[in-house]
């Protein structure tokens, strides 16, 4: 990961790799996808970008809507859950 600081925001990188399933042996390239994600936190904004193969961000939404007490702590809850 790598995380950088610009005056009032935070600038997170994540890599995402994802097993693919395969009924036979393939090539080291073919078992894993590769994607990314960038997160920008502010004092009251998240916001994602998203490249490559991932399985998405709505298990993390919906996990968040059902804590409101983890909402409550405020966008760097939101970053933690999506790096977590």
């Amino acid at each position: 990961p790598k995380l950088e600081r610009y005056d009032t925001m935070l600038f997170l990188v994540l890599k995402t790799v994802t097993y693919v399933e395969h009924d036979s042996m393939a090539k080291a390239r073919e078992i894993v996808e590769t994607g990314e994600i960038m997160i920008f936190v502010g004092h009251d904004y998240v916001v994602t970008v998203r490249h490559g193969e991932h399985s998405g961000l709505a298990g993390v939404r919906k996990r968040l809507e059902a804590s409101p007490a983890n909402l409550k702590l405020g966008p760097s809850s939101v970053m933690y859950a999506i790096s977590d």
